[in-house]
C-alpha cells in the first residue's frame, strides 16, 4: 500500500509541529533553515549533521499525537524514537517528494554513505516514504542483515512488509 503525497505531507507537518515542541530553541533555528533549502545535498548533510543539534532524547507524544500519526499509516509510529531520529524522518520527507528518480538517488546515496544510527533512521523512515516498490531491497537488506533496531520495530512500529511493499517477496 503506497501512501498518498497529501498524507505524507500531513505527516510532514505533523512531525514538524512535534519537533518545533520539543527542540531546543538552537535546535529549531538549524532546523528551520535547512527544510527552506531546495537542494537535495543541502538536506542529506542536514541528515548526517541532525543529532549535533537536536539531541537524541526520546520523543514525547500525547495520546492524541499518537493517533494522528496512527491514522496517516497504521502502525506506524515514532513512539520513544530519540528527537534525532524523528529529525532525520523530517528532513527525509523535504527531499523533492514529487520528482521520483531525484527522491530515490537521494535516499540511495544516504544509504551508501551512513552509518549505523543514519541506517537506522533510514530503514525505520522506509514505510512513510514514498516508492515503496523502490525499498524493497533496502527492507529485505535490513531483515536479512539483522539489524537490531530495525528488526526490533518492524512487527510493533513498522506495518507489515508485504502492506508496506506491494512485491515483497512471496506476495502476489
Amino acid at each position: 500500500m503506497t501512501l498518498p503525497l497529501d498524507s505524507i505531507l500531513t505527516l510532514r507537518l505533523v512531525l514538524g509541529e512535534i519537533l518545533a515542541e520539543q527542540l531546543p530553541q538552537a535546535g529549531r533555528q538549524w532546523l528551520d533553515t535547512k527544510v527552506n533549502l531546495t537542494n537535495p545535498v543541502s538536506i542529506q548533510t542536514a541528515f548526517v549533521a541532525a543529532p549535533r543539534f537536536t539531541g537524541k532524547q526520546p520523543v514525547s507524544l500525547s495520546p492524541e499525537r499518537r493517533q494522528q500519526i496512527a491514522e496517516l499509516r497504521s502502525h506506524f509510529s515514532i513512539l520513544a524514537w530519540p528527537l534525532d531520529r524523528v529529525t532525520r524522518l523530517y528532513l527525509l520527507l523535504h527531499l523533492p517528494l514529487e520528482q521520483k528518480e531525484l527522491f530515490i538517488q537521494s535516499i540511495e546515496t544516504l544509504f551508501e554513505t551512513a552509518e549505523m544510527n543514519e541506517l537506522v533512521a533510514l530503514y525505520a523512515s522506509l514505510p512513510v516514504l514514498p516508492y515503496p516498490e523502490a525499498w524493497v531491497f533496502r527492507a529485505t537488506e535490513a531483515v536479512r542483515s539483522n539489524m537490531g533496531l530495525f528488526s526490533i520495530h518492524w512487527p510493533w512500529g513498522i506495518p507489515t512488509l508485504p502492506s508496506s511493499f506491494p512485491n515483497w517477496p512471496g506476495t502476489s
